[in-house]
């Protein structure tokens, strides 16, 4: 990596939706650029009329990028490379000339990213990047250029786009998801976005329909050993959100190990209260509620901005 300017960053694993989507819905043939013979397949604000059906397709990965919510409007979408010999261009990326962070997430391939000093005062808008993406005047030499360093893109990066790249393609074909946050609502430095993408991308979508609109990452099962007796065998934290009511249900096991499992619910803010069989049961900071969600029907109400860690044991 390159301090404070390319950094890996530590976000869950989000190769398999990526890569569901782009055979889903992109196909082989995606928005081609002159100058930069990539496949690129985007929503945003400049480009959601030529691809207004992404927007409803890409929503399941632009929900869980939308938590880092610091810059409104997202550009994101899929940047496809097929041949090796074509990267990407010594350039900066500065839509509008505003100050500007990339997150790539790559899916299968990968490419390297080489940084330089040089002259700023050569770069240009030109070719597709008349209004978000400069390039060197025909009349600057690129061998006065001098390497700052250079990076493999084989796991997710941020990327302060002021800085003079380009991109070489490594293992082809390639395919990676970028999410650009540009006009931000204040200023950042690379550490406290780094710190925020890490913090609000830990948080995934629930699946389950009854906790739409509610978010959990794991929780490290050998920090609960001194409250929990019993062998665990998955643990999580759900922020509820606003979620208010949840419907009465029945949890599914996720497979065989967790039939006969039984799930311990610890609040951490706010309060939830369970209703089984006529009967509720308020669970504050601070208690423990054992259920047998896999047998026993039963519905909740939650308190507004409730996270709660769910312990599963046998």
């Amino acid at each position: 990596m390159i301090k404070d300017i390319i950094e890996y960053v530590d976000i869950p694993d989000m190769k398999p939706l990526l890569k569901d989507l782009f055979d889903k819905y992109c196909g082989e043939k995606g928005r081609t650029f002159g100058n930069c013979p990539i496949q690129a397949y985007q929503l945003g604000p400049s480009l959601s009329k030529v691809h207004a059906g992404f927007i409803k397709e890409f929503k399941p990965i632009t929900d869980i990028l939308d938590r880092v919510s610091v810059s409104d409007p997202l550009v994101s979408g899929f940047d496809y490379f097929t041949n090796p010999t074509h990267g990407l261009p010594h350039h900066i990326d500065c839509p509008n000339n505003l100050k500007a962070y990339n997150l790539i997430i790559p899916v299968f391939g990968t490419v390297t990213c080489d940084f330089w000093e040089g002259d700023y005062n050569e770069l240009e808008y030109k070719g597709h990047g008349s209004t978000h993406y400069k390039m060197f005047k025909d009349t600057y030499d690129t061998k006065n250029l001098v390497k700052m360093g250079s990076i493999l893109i084989d796991k997710p990066v941020l990327i302060d786009t002021d800085y003079i790249h380009n991109v070489i393609p490594v293992d082809v074909p390639r395919l990676a998801w970028l999410t650009r946050f540009s006009d931000l609502d204040k200023e950042y430095t690379f550490k406290e976005i780094k710190e925020i993408v890490e913090e609000r991308l830990s948080w995934l979508p629930c699946s389950s329909d009854h906790l739409a609109g509610c978010y959990y990452k794991e929780y490290p099962k050998e920090l609960l050993q001194d409250k929990i007796s019993s062998e665990i065998l998955y643990a999580a934290t759900i922020d509820y959100g606003n979620i208010g009511n949840i419907p009465e249900h029945t949890d599914i096991p996720p497979n065989s190990d967790f039939a006969d499992a039984v799930s311990h619910i610890i609040p951490l803010e706010g309060n939830i209260t369970i209703h089984t069989g006529g009967k509720s049961t308020k669970v504050e900071v601070g208690s423990t509620h054992m259920l047998d969600i896999y047998k026993i029907s039963h519905s909740a109400t939650v308190l507004n901005g409730t996270k709660c860690i769910h312990i599963m044991t046998k």
